[in-house]
């Protein structure tokens, strides 16, 4: 008799195309003398320039220290932690409450166990184009079949909505919506995510809001969530990785956006799921109440503004490129000595 394993199926239809590339790259060929600079991943903690709040440090120390969260916590996240995550989201008439939030190990595990409560195998989910690629991922490993929806570039990144209705069938078990975008990096206006969301209502399809970048927005823009104006059942995805700049502290969530309680199965459903891994990390969400408390409202104006300078920095930085490349195609003055730059 001969050995035979082989890779499970469901294991060869599991890609994450990012990861695929990066932890395959091969580094051996480049010239000592040469810095490499990797644009590859979008880690805030990779170069040291955006820290993490000291006050978020000092809640994770202070936690640590006191030895009361060790060990295992409810699967669905802890209640004071759920707690203080049910009333950073109430505002105005919308109010929330902790038995609305899971807490997951990062937003991509609020992303997985919100699929995985709503789809079966061969069910379809409308996902947007571009978008981020975990999304498919998921859609492989579980035989979700995705469905991309278009996204218009001349138009502020705007759904094209006649395309994305005319992908719906009675297989369509959830519509997915980034916003603010990844990898486009648009916020939509509170009108036209209320056309999205209306399309979603029309056709009783509820909303995953991939929102990880929630109040991310440049000077001038506002962010809009979901349920501000939709009814209909939301599943709200959000996290410490990007406004708190620590995706290395695996604390995600999911808020449950229900006014018609049309989601009261799926509640059941999300519990059975967190109880896989046991939850999020249990130092840094029994932290969470301090690091709310104690995070000023000026280090996320001071971290929009820095975003902001670097991608205008960026920005002008190509452009600067492409002109001078086509100042050197056509002769143009500047190289003759006849101008200089400033």
């Amino acid at each position: 008799m001969t050995w035979l394993v082989e890779p499970s199926i469901r294991s060869k239809k599991t890609v994450n195309p990012i990861r695929d590339i990066v932890d395959k790259l091969d580094f051996s060929s480049i010239p000592k003398d040469k810095k490499l600079v990797s644009l590859s991943i979008g880690d805030p903690t990779k170069y040291g320039n955006l820290p993490v709040p000291k006050s978020a440090v000092q809640a994770v120390i202070r936690t640590l220290e006191n030895g009361q969260a060790n060990g295992y916590q409810p699967s669905f996240g802890n209640k004071e932690a759920r707690d203080v995550i049910s009333q950073r989201y109430s505002f105005g008439k919308q109010k929330f409450d902790p038995k609305d939030v899971f807490i997951s190990s990062g937003c991509s595990d609020a992303i997985n166990m919100s699929l995985c409560a709503l789809l079966d195998e061969g069910d379809n989910i409308l996902l947007p184009a571009p978008g981020f690629s975990l999304y498919t991922t998921i859609c492989g490993r579980y035989g979700f079949i995705p469905r991309y929806y278009e996204l218009k570039p001349d138009k502020q990144w705007e759904v094209n909505l006649d395309h994305l209705e005319s992908l719906i069938d009675k297989k369509t078990k959830c519509l997915l919506i980034n916003n603010p975008s990844n990898p486009c990096g648009s916020s939509y206006s509170r009108y036209h995510l209320f056309e999205i969301c209306q399309l979603a209502y029309k056709y009783r399809i509820p909303i995953l809001a991939d929102e990880i970048y929630v109040n991310m927005v440049f000077e001038n823009e506002t962010f809009v969530s979901c349920c501000e104006v939709t009814k209909g059942p939301v599943f709200i995805l959000g996290g410490l990785a990007k406004q708190f700049l620590a995706p290395g502290w695996r604390v995600g969530w999911i808020v449950l956006h229900d006014p018609e309680e049309h989601l009261l199965k799926i509640r059941n459903a999300l519990v059975s799921l967190s109880q896989v891994i046991l939850g999020a990390n249990s130092i840094c969400q029994s932290a969470l109440p301090e690091i709310f408390e104690k995070t000023p409202p000026s280090f996320f104006i001071a971290l929009n503004k820095r975003l902001s300078q670097a991608a205008k920095i960026l920005y002008e930085g190509f452009f600067f490129h492409s002109w001078i490349k086509t100042c050197k195609t056509t002769g143009c003055d500047v190289f003759n000595g006849r101008n200089s730059f400033k």
